[in-house]
């Protein structure tokens, strides 16, 4: 992982303004905090080895049944059992580049790899992925909204592609950021799975929902796909407090996450977009809760300048792009301080002090 992350230290005071990983920024309820605190009590006993009444919740949420999905310890999991469950030594995986890089680092893994095809205009390019699966290809990867553009494929285009791939071949959507998504046609690739025993979704409680620090997340597809990864899975890697967190939450979907959350979020986009239109900053119209602005030659300074000032943000030169920063949009006064930063620092000439 170290090859893949930079590390940083945690955070004890708050003075961290923590714009690198994609967090939700805003601390979980306090009214949701107080729901957990009695199972506090029950952390000597091991967890649910299958929270029936989540999928039963996800299932009313998505319009599938129990047995179409799997929980895991955040979609990490899932994506390492899906390189396990599929991929043996020398095969090949696909995914685009630039592309979430545990879809690379989970195939080499298992002692398979991963081919990287260019994006087209910074999306999947579809056409080139479809020419590049080959008889040694098992799996294909497509992260909607895309990390780290945000850009966004949308469902007519999946399903073009899907019929494309031998069936033979696991197409893999993984929509981690797709609560985030506004536009006209943000139709999930869930709608495909009925007609598709090749497609597997996955989802995350750590981006939208707040619970990073957790680890849960889930996947949906035809049971065969479902009981297939079951035979890699850990019967108790998914902690009895993330249990107990989803359960608490989903039914505040509606009345908070998409009413308040999401409101407030919306905000923040416009603020962000503002002020990099200001700045005349080259940006990537994103999909997701995060940017892809281009610093050009100064990214590397900039970084550095943010840093000494508690600001993180992902310097993207690990996805291929040294020039582009990949920034979560945080709350408002944490959105308000790296704007004054940026501009203190573009003041300055773009050099680091």
């Amino acid at each position: 992982m170290s090859n893949y992350i930079s590390p940083y230290k945690k955070d004890h005071n708050g003075s961290l303004i923590k714009l690198a990983t994609n967090e939700n920024p805003y601390a979980t309820h306090v009214e949701f905090v107080s729901s957990l605190e009695k199972d506090l009590f029950n952390i000597n006993r091991y967890p649910e080895t299958d929270s029936l009444e989540i999928k039963s919740m996800l299932g009313s949420l998505h319009g599938v049944a129990n047995e179409n999905i799997i929980l895991g310890a955040g979609s990490d999991e899932l994506i390492t059992l899906i390189a396990m469950s599929y991929i043996a030594k020398d095969e090949y995986s696909i995914m685009s580049n630039p592309s979430f890089f545990r879809y690379k680092q989970a195939t080499e893994n298992v002692g398979g790899y991963c081919s990287l095809v260019n994006a087209r205009n910074f999306n999947h390019d579809l056409e080139l992925m479809a020419m590049a699966i080959k008889e040694e290809t098992k799996v294909v990867f497509l992260c909607n909204p895309n990390n780290p553009t945000g850009t966004f494929i949308y469902l007519d285009e999946i399903e073009a592609f899907i019929k494309k791939v031998p069936k033979s071949v696991l197409v893999v959507v993984d929509e981690a950021y797709f609560e985030y998504v506004e536009n006209s046609r943000n139709e999930t690739s869930i709608n495909l799975v009925r007609s598709h025993d090749n497609l597997i979704i996955l989802r995350s409680f750590s981006k939208f929902y707040g619970l990073a620090g957790l680890r849960i997340g889930y996947a949906i597809a035809q049971n065969e796909i479902i009981k297939r990864l079951y035979k890699y899975k850990s019967p108790y890697s998914v902690n009895s407090l993330a249990i107990s967190a989803v359960k608490t939450i989903l039914p505040h979907h509606e009345s908070y996450f998409v009413s308040q959350y999401l409101a407030n979020f919306k905000r923040e986009k416009k603020f962000f977009y503002q002020e990099l239109d200001g700045l005349n900053i080259d940006y990537i119209p994103s999909q997701a809760n995060f940017v892809f602005a281009n610093f050009s030659e100064k990214m590397p300074s900039l970084s550095l300048f943010l840093s000494a000032r508690n600001i993180a943000i992902r310097n993207c030169e690990m996805f291929g792009y040294p020039q582009y920063a990949r920034i979560t949009i945080g709350s408002e006064s944490e959105n308000k301080k790296l704007f004054s930063a940026i501009r203190d620092f573009l003041s300055d000439g773009g050099v680091d002090d």
